[in-house]
This record gives structure tokens, sequence and C-alpha cells, in this order.
């Protein structure tokens, strides 16, 4: 077993981490506010005109469903790593993928990033000086094949 606890002090890690999940609340914005606004526009041009009101709310729900999401604002500062899988645990969230479903490990220098088969995630990285059980060559071993050298200069 691997893991990982702690507060994330990467900048770098923290900046990517947070980018990431700016722009999957962006996604989740712009995909509620499509399946939600396109039959009010319909309805509003067979209808009347003054449905197109709906759309601010449309606009409003949307974002209210950004906001209401835990994930958003959580930073994980617990990742345990078995044979089986991950599990990320922050404050108020728990997360826990299959090692299969892990494309890529990119080693970031200083911390580590993972790609996932199908799924955007950005809730699990891992900072190499948090490593608390387990070793690094442990964690480069279980993941052999898999891992990306993308250290910045």
């Amino acid at each position: 077993m691997i893991v990982f606890e702690g507060k994330i002090t990467e900048t770098d890690c923290l900046y990517t981490l947070k980018k990431k999940q700016k722009l999957s609340a962006i996604i989740k914005f712009v995909v509620i506010f499509l399946l939600i606004s396109l039959p009010i526009v319909v309805l509003s041009l067979i209808i009347s005109f003054y449905i197109l009101i709906g759309l601010v709310l449309t606009m409003v729900i949307a974002f209210a469903d950004i906001k209401m999401d835990n994930s958003f604002r959580n930073i994980p500062n617990r990742v345990v790593i078995d044979d089986y899988g991950m599990e990320a645990v922050s404050k108020s969230y728990k997360l826990f993928i299959n090692l299969n479903s892990v494309v890529s490990v990119i080693d970031m220098g200083t911390w580590y990033t993972f790609k996932f088969n199908l799924k955007m995630n950005n809730f699990f990285v891992c900072q190499k000086d948090l490593l608390i059980e387990g070793s690094l060559e442990e964690f480069e071993k279980l993941f052999e094949g898999k891992i990306e050298r993308k250290v910045k200069s």
C-alpha cells in the first residue's frame, strides 16, 4: 500500500489542480445550460418570446449546480493506492477509482498527476514529499510502463 497524506503545498501542483477544476466546472455549466436552454428556445419561438426569460433562470440553475458541487473546491489531503485501486480523500469528498482505469501517470518533478480512461478527473494528485507509507520505487513499479516524465524547466 502506498499512502500520500498531508496538505499540498507545491504551487505548480495547486495551480494545475485548480485549473482542471475550473475547466471541469465550465464544461458542466455549458452542458447543463445547453440541455435546459434548447427546449426553452424552441418553445419560445413556437409559443411566445416571453419564455426567453426562462433562459435567465436556466443560467441561474446551471451556475447554482456548479456552486453546489463539492469537488470544485476540494483539494485531496490523502491518496491511498493499493493493488485494487486509488482512493482520494478530502474534508468533504471521497473518490475511488480502479487501477485499470489509469491510462498514464505524469511525473511533474515534485508531484504526480493521473490520466484516466474516459474520465476527466481533477482530484488525484500525489505530492512526492507527502509520501508516508510505501516508497516512490513501489509507486513507480506499480505504474511501470504508464509513467511519463514532464519535468518543467
